[in-house]
């Protein structure tokens, strides 16, 4: 599962993993993105989509019903790409959800403690998503190694070739089901720390939200 990200980066940055030349100048100069350090489902966060003359930013609700009851901000990876409900979004929908991180909790609510999890370089991460009409739904997998400790379901981060791919309007259903357990980053390159529990509230936008809290060392999957 994953109900909250931190997309503080500027556009630029998140961009420069998906330009052949890094050192390119990013073509979308008149995208304003405001550092957010803890974006929750209901927003409208940046996203990348395929555009014409390449991948291009916009913003999207973070959240998909379409004909169902509630709101979805998730789609298992297990089911999205084969049942009715979320197959025609895997196939005309997918786009990329760019991250500095995501977060999760730990013991019983309403104390659990939450954690920034993160790559072990601080880079930036590329998520795999899905869009329809109304919204977007975070693709998720099973966790495995240290991250269960975590959380049992994480987000899919693709590599910089994999992103590509899964936006690409010329990859099928099947090849971008592969790119997902393919092209996806491992859990030993990831990171985690608890934060402030202040950021349990939506409207906490604090640079702190990302930050260590306490003397426990980082987690990692190691």
């Amino acid at each position: 599962m994953c109900g909250r990200l931190a997309q503080y980066r500027d556009a630029e940055r998140y961009f420069e993993l998906l330009r052949p030349n890094p050192a390119a100048p990013f073509a979308q100069t008149s995208f304003a993105h405001a550092p957010v350090y803890n974006v929750s489902p209901g927003t409208d966060p940046m996203i990348i989509r395929a555009g014409g003359d390449g991948p291009e930013p916009a913003t999207a609700h973070w959240g998909y019903r379409g004909r169902a009851p509630r709101m979805y901000v998730n789609a298992r990876v297990e089911k999205a790409a084969t049942s009715g409900y979320w197959k025609p979004l895997w196939e005309r929908g997918r786009i990329l959800v760019p991250a500095d991180g995501w977060f999760e909790w730990t013991g019983n609510k309403p104390n659990g403690q939450p954690h920034s999890i993160h790559r072990t370089d601080d880079g930036p991460l590329l998520g795999a998503a899905i869009l329809g009409s109304d919204g977007f739904a975070l693709v998720t997998r099973s966790a495995d190694a240290g991250l269960l400790d975590v959380h049992d379901r994480r987000p899919i981060a693709l590599t910089a070739e994999g992103a590509l791919e899964w936006l690409s309007p010329a990859t099928s259903s099947e090849d971008a089901l592969l790119v997902t357990a393919t092209q996806a980053l491992g859990e030993t390159e990831f990171a985690w720390h608890a934060v402030t529990r202040a950021m349990g509230n939506v409207k906490y936008q604090a640079a702190d939200a990302v930050a260590p809290i306490g003397d426990a060392a980082p987690g990692t999957a190691d």
